[in-house]
């Protein structure tokens, strides 16, 4: 989509793969380093402040960088190239509005994010918070195609794709019943009676996804959930994603959106007493207070599941320098922008040295 714009700063990559403990994980050494040249522009944590260089998501962009100025016709946010990428054609759903980086995903966002996934048929994954990775703080998401990532040959593609029993844990199921959110505002449900089915949404609906743990990440400690979404298709009585979203996508959209926020919420990522004492709307909730409800994660999506795993650091110090890792480190894609680094990494445990310390 991209090819030759003089806009696109695109950093040269060497990559190859390191296997540990039946994870390949894929290791990519920066021989052309244009991220350096990425303005940084984002704060210490909510309310304090820093000095302000331009927004980088502010019109007007540079030819080339625009790619939708109004996503889904809803004046919400538009969609730009990563100026910056490291994989063709990164896309960007920008707020249009200075929406803070420190809140988490709202419905309308959540809609967006499902159909810009559709379009590029690829992954999606967004930095809640500095500590997950965020550089900027005007709101964004990301996603990169499928075809840009190799995403069937290594660590979370080829773990769901081919190796899923191997590799994941079923756990209890996520009860949506105990939503405060939705049971207060019950003209949000979606409906309870689908089709041939006769029992209530919140009887039914959790039979047609289920909640795991990647093994390796429950043994070391590492706090996660991980949806695996491809069920939902049953619940629809379709075959094809095409036509569920053609056909029922206000209904598609409030399903994953009341999973991730159950999710946020059985990783302790909101403070629902805060939310508890608030005149909440569904579309257009938690905007007041966001410091106290808000803790920093990373977030995962594709069609067919939604990974989120709490923050507490956005890097790693190893002997030979610092590693950043953002949300899309946990494909289990590692940026490296140094030898020694890449060397050190193939001697050290990945899990352990790495992933347990962010």
């Amino acid at each position: 989509m991209f090819l030759n714009n003089p806009s696109i700063k695109k950093s040269q990559l060497r990559s190859k793969i390191i296997s540990q403990n039946g994870i390949d994980f894929l290791i990519e050494f920066l021989t052309i380093d244009n991220l350096t040249k990425k303005p940084l522009n984002v704060l210490k944590a909510p309310n304090q402040e820093v000095n302000r260089v331009k927004d980088v998501f502010e019109p007007p962009f540079e030819e080339g960088i625009l790619f939708d100025d109004d996503f889904m016709n809803l004046g919400n946010h538009r969609v730009v190239f990563n100026k910056f990428p490291v994989k063709d054609n990164h896309l960007v759903l920008v707020s249009r509005s200075s929406k803070s980086q420190f809140t988490h995903l709202d419905l309308y966002e959540i809609s967006e994010l499902i159909l810009l996934q559709n379009l590029i048929n690829g992954i999606v994954f967004f930095n809640g918070g500095k500590n997950s990775g965020a550089s900027q703080p005007r709101k964004h998401i990301q996603v990169i195609p499928f075809e840009n990532i190799s995403n069937d040959e290594f660590g979370i593609f080829k773990i769901y794709n081919r190796n899923k029993k191997e590799f994941f844990n079923n756990i209890v199921k996520i009860d949506l019943e105990k939503n405060h959110i939705i049971n207060n505002h019950r003209e949000y449900y979606l409906k309870e009676q689908r089709k041939d089915k006769t029992n209530s949404f919140n009887l039914n609906l959790t039979y047609y996804f289920e909640v795991l743990k990647i093994k390796q990440f429950e043994e070391n400690g590492i706090e996660h959930l991980f949806v695996d979404l491809s069920k939902l298709k049953n619940y629809f009585n379709e075959e094809s994603y095409e036509t569920i979203l053609t056909q029922n996508f206000e209904e598609y959209s409030k399903i994953v959106f009341i999973i991730y926020l159950n999710v946020l919420k059985n990783l302790k990522l909101i403070n629902y007493n805060t939310l508890k004492n608030e005149a909440c709307d569904i579309y257009n909730h938690f905007e007041n207070d966001l410091e106290k409800i808000f803790y920093d994660y990373s977030l995962l999506y594709t069609q067919d599941w939604l990974f989120i795993i709490p923050r507490k650091s956005d890097r790693v110090k190893l002997q030979n320098g610092s590693l950043f890792l953002n949300s899309n480190s946990y494909t289990f894609s590692l940026l490296i922008k140094s030898e020694e680094l890449e060397n050190e990494i193939e001697r050290i445990d990945i899990i352990k040295d790495i992933y347990t310390k962010l």
